[in-house]
Parts: structure tokens; sequence; C-alpha cells
């Protein structure tokens, strides 16, 4: 057989071959280019809302316990210890029987704790889902 297509094209147009691409000397397209400063990536949709706009709704779990907040919108987000979260990007430090413990670093590079408390309806004891039914 002859040239494929394209080759007998180029070739009779006076080109050179084609470009081959090689990935010596390059960097990979799937990290980060160097000096880029990462952000953490805040819990799904929560980072729309300040943590003073989410509110602690339930607790699940045994050893590893999840927490759901909720926007004002009324959407939950799903927590557990690690993730970030709002627009401070709080990161998560554990979930308790009735409280989720948030690290928040500050402009000056120091770093604040901060609680998010569950909050008993109508005047009830918070209920602590982590024993199961």
């Amino acid at each position: 057989m002859g040239l494929p297509l394209f080759l007998a094209c180029a070739v009779a147009v006076g080109q050179s071959a084609p470009y081959a691409y090689s990935p010596a000397n390059k960097r990979d397209p799937f990290q980060p280019p160097a000096g880029a400063i990462a952000q953490p990536d805040c819990k799904k949709g929560s980072c729309r809302y300040s943590l003073d706009e989410l509110k602690l709704v339930a607790i699940a779990g045994g050893a590893q316990r999840l927490a759901m907040v909720q926007g004002p919108s009324g959407i939950g987000y799903i927590v557990r210890a690690g993730d970030r979260l709002a627009r401070e990007r709080a990161r998560v430090l554990r979930v308790a029987a009735s409280f989720v413990e948030l690290e928040l670093t500050l402009a000056d590079g120091s770093r604040a704790s901060q609680f998010l408390r569950l909050q008993p309806e109508r005047g009830e004891a918070p209920e602590d889902l982590s024993a199961g039914p």
C-alpha cells in the first residue's frame, strides 16, 4: 500500500511529516503547574455559605462518625473528619456525639477552633444516633 491519505497530501503540498508528540521534558498534564497554590476543596456546595449560615442537623455513625450540616437553602452536606467546610474552608477536626469541631486558619496564619453544636428541636435533648437503633 502507499502512504496514508494525510501523509500523501502533506508530501504532495511540500510539507514535512506530521507532528509527533513527545512527552520528554514536559510536565504531567494531570498535575497542577509548579508553583501553583492548591486551595483545599470545600465539601460540595457548602463553600457558598459562611460558617455562621450553616446549621448542624444530624450526627450518625460509630467510630467513624458523620455529620450533616444544612445551608440556608435547606440542602444538607455530609461531612467527616478531614473535610473542608464553608467559605472559610474550615477543616473538620472531629465529629463528636453532639458537636463538630472545626479548625480555621486565620489571615495571619494562626489557627483557631470553632464548634458547630447540634441544636435540639422544641426544647428536646439532642439525640445521639451513633449507637444505632
